[in-house]
């Protein structure tokens, strides 16, 4: 492995131990649960507001931008995968567009299940 590959494996766990230390706090903090642990909608208002969350998928979205148009220009101008900052680009760019994806899915999801369960409960 490269070096740009074992910064990006560096890097990767940084990241992701950033992001969950901003998002638990706030998830026990303003996420209200019953007893079934399912999460009440009517108690957790914050799931419908813009809250950190949201700033935190905007973080992640405009990181996998940056290294994508910086693998683009590194590609453009001849480099290929023998270079660190092509490896670590192309690596950071696939997780956090990855990441990004799927956190957006799920807070769509939950958006979603949030209002069904308020429209069941009116």
């Amino acid at each position: 492995m490269d070096t740009g590959s074992l910064l990006s494996l560096i890097i990767t766990p940084v990241l992701i131990t950033i992001i969950l230390s901003i998002l638990i706090p706030m998830q026990k903090k303003y996420i209200v649960r019953n007893e079934k642990c399912k999460i009440d909608y009517k108690k957790s208002e914050i799931i419908f507001q813009w809250n950190r969350f949201d700033y935190v998928s905007i973080a992640v979205a405009i990181y996998a931008t940056l290294n994508t148009l910086t693998l683009f220009f590194l590609i453009a101008n001849g480099e290929d995968f023998t270079n660190s900052f092509v490896q670590f680009t192309s690596n950071q760019a696939q997780t956090w567009t990855f990441v990004g994806f799927l956190y957006f899915i799920i807070r769509i999801s939950q958006i979603l299940k949030g209002i069904k369960e308020l429209k069941m409960h009116e």
